[in-house]
């Protein structure tokens, strides 16, 4: 399972260019057994990923308003995502 949360500020980029690129060749990467809405759940995840790299970016310049800012968006786009597209067990972890 592709863990957003795990990737650098580079590696997210390369998650948006590529999500950007070609939405439906990465879902189908990404997601070989090609569940239902798997094309929306790229989408989302680039979302995701493009709000990560600003809570990421603010945290090195310790804007820590802005950071909470994009931590609720992003957890707004997680909270959208199909289960199978969660990274995250239950409990958070």
């Amino acid at each position: 399972m592709l863990n957003l949360d795990n990737l650098s500020i580079d590696e997210l980029k390369v998650f948006v260019e590529e999500a950007s690129a070609n939405e439906k060749a990465l879902a189908d990467k990404t997601f070989p057994d090609k569940p239902p809405r798997h094309v929306r759940a790229i989408n989302l995840m680039r979302k995701y990923a493009i709000e990560r790299i600003e809570v990421l970016d603010s945290a090195l310049k310790g804007r820590d308003d802005k950071m909470k800012k994009q931590e609720k968006l992003c957890n707004n786009y997680y909270r959208s995502l199909p289960d199978y597209a969660k990274w995250l067990e239950e409990n958070g972890n």
